[in-house]
């Protein structure tokens, strides 16, 4: 005898693969971004803003050299 296939377990079957995906992206997404929020200098942030507070800690730090 054959295995006769049921159209409601196969979709069944189909909602829970695509549930259980759905899932897996998201715990991703998630592990992703606290990763990244862990360190200041992030592969991801821009140039811009390193530049921006780099220079602010310098000015912060280099003003007591130039007053007179």
């Amino acid at each position: 005898m054959y295995h006769q296939f049921n159209p409601t377990e196969l979709w069944r079957e189909r909602q829970l693969a695509l549930l259980r995906e759905a899932q897996d992206r998201r715990l991703t997404r998630r592990l992703r971004k606290a990763h990244t929020k862990r360190g200041s200098g992030s592969r991801h942030e821009g140039w811009l803003a390193r530049l921006g507070r780099t220079t602010a800690l310098w000015e912060r730090t280099a003003v007591p050299f130039f007053r007179a």
